[in-house]
């Protein structure tokens, strides 16, 4: 596991952090918009602010892109995370 993906588990426990159900990965690789599949890397579900705020602080520090993503049914592609890293 990269640095980066053992520092999200530590600080935010794992059952928060899935990075290694490619299924699972891959229903965050798409939304209605049919660009394409672009599949993160991890995918973080944040349940408090604190969460969100680590998350970032990570990120920063190891210079992975993070996408904020909710339910995937936009039509333009904007919650897709089409440089990978961490779909929150």
């Amino acid at each position: 596991m990269s640095a980066w993906l053992d520092a999200l588990a530590k600080a935010l426990g794992a059952s928060k952090v899935e990075a290694w159900d490619p299924e699972r990965l891959g229903g965050y690789a798409v939304d209605a918009s049919g660009l394409g599949s672009f599949p993160p890397a991890a995918v973080v579900f944040a349940e408090r602010r604190e969460d969100v705020q680590e998350v970032m602080r990570i990120a920063s520090r190891f210079a992975v892109p993070v996408t904020p993503c909710g339910a995937r049914t936009g039509k333009s592609g904007g919650s897709l995370p089409v440089r990978g890293g961490i779909a929150l």
